[in-house]
């Protein structure tokens, strides 16, 4: 396959049986066709092995197993590693895209001559369903690290760099994913039409948001070299625009 404008679609999962069918089928119904899916199993103990079998023939899906279970991290930097096409879109296991996700991303890439883009979502959590946008039409560094725009991993699709950008093994590690390509890349564009569903499917929401936030300070203190002023207040915009995505979700 030509690689040129071919996109690697990295799906990591682990114990995924009830969505990863899914995820798989959102790939498979783009309308933008230069694709090949990898879908890393990270030694899932339920049924997924078995489901991922009946793709072991499809000629545009790479199924790749782990012995040990190492975490998305781990998971996405093998297909990564792996993976030669020139563009790469990431996909979490229980979220989906809507049929033109790539479609209308490469028309942003190619026409709006950028490296990276991600887009407005859908918020979805039970039976609450809440679209997630903002005016920024694109993201800085300073934009991202303030958090005005919560971006969905699951929408981000970027240009390959000359030397690949790996995920550190560490909480937020998409955060600071995204940080490294901002390094790269300067800017990050937002499609401004909501083309991904985003299903919120933790369990114990307070301690999450509790460790998530022990896990942002480290990233902090890592980006800014511990310089406690800088962390502080990137920490306090983290907070108050955490607070503000709750009460945005709350009151849909």
């Amino acid at each position: 396959m030509n690689n040129e404008m071919t996109v690697a679609v990295i799906v990591p999962v682990y114990n995924g049986m009830y969505t990863i069918e899914r995820a798989i089928a959102s790939v498979q119904k783009q309308t933008y066709t230069k694709w090949h899916l990898y879908v890393i199993n990270d030694a899932s103990t339920d049924n997924t092995l078995n489901i991922l079998k009946k793709y072991d023939k499809e000629p545009k899906v790479t199924i790749i197993n782990l012995k040990r279970n190492a975490g998305a991290a781990n998971a996405r930097n093998e297909a990564i590693k792996l993976s030669e096409e020139k563009y790469i879109a990431f996909l979490d296991a229980d979220d989906e895209w809507h049929d033109n996700k790539l479609s209308m991303q490469m028309d942003s890439i190619v026409n709006d001559n950028v490296n990276v883009v991600c887009s407005f979502y859908n918020y979805i959590k039970g039976e609450t369903c809440v679209t997630i946008s903002t005016k920024l039409r694109y993201l800085s560094m300073d934009d991202f690290l303030k958090k005005k725009f919560r971006v969905c991993f699951s929408s981000l699709i970027f240009k390959r760099p000359k030397e690949n950008i790996l995920f550190n093994n560490m909480g937020h590690e998409d955060f600071y994913f995204i940080y490294l390509l901002l390094k790269e890349y300067n800017l990050l564009s937002v499609l401004r039409q909501s083309v991904v569903n985003y299903y919120e499917v933790s369990g114990s929401l307070s301690r999450n948001k509790q460790k998530a936030a022990g896990w942002h300070y480290k990233i902090l203190t890592k980006i800014f070299n511990g310089e406690k002023l800088k962390v502080s207040i990137y920490y306090i915009y983290y907070v108050l625009n955490g607070i503000r995505f709750t009460l945005q979700v709350k009151r849909k």
